[in-house]
C-alpha cells in the first residue's frame, strides 16, 4: 500500500475574506475621518459667525472656537468646559 503525505486544504475564501474585511474597514474609517472634518468645520464656522457676546454667554472665547469645535466633532461636547457642569454625576 502506498502512504502519500496529504496536505491540508486551504481555503482561497478565508483570504478573500480577510482583505475584503480589512478594506471595508479602512473605507469605514476613510468616511469616518471625512465626516469628522467637515463636521469640526461646520461647528468652527457657525462659531465663528458668532459675536463676542454670544460666545461669552456660552462660555467661550474667540481663541477657544478650534478646540470646542474640535472636541464637539469627535463626540466629546463636555470635554472643553473649564468646570465640571455635572459635580454630582449626571
Amino acid at each position: 500500500m502506498l502512504n502519500y503525505a496529504i496536505a491540508p486544504a486551504t481555503s482561497r475564501t478565508g483570504t478573500r475574506a480577510g482583505v475584503r474585511s480589512r478594506v471595508t474597514g479602512f473605507a469605514a474609517a476613510a468616511v469616518l475621518a471625512a465626516y469628522r472634518w467637515y463636521r469640526h468645520r461646520l461647528t468652527a464656522h457657525k462659531l465663528q459667525e458668532l459675536d463676542d457676546r454670544m460666545l461669552k454667554d456660552i462660555g467661550l472665547d474667540r481663541s477657544e472656537i478650534e478646540h470646542a469645535a474640535y472636541t464637539v466633532s469627535r463626540g466629546r461636547p463636555d470635554s472643553y468646559h473649564r468646570f465640571d457642569i455635572y459635580p454630582n454625576g449626571r
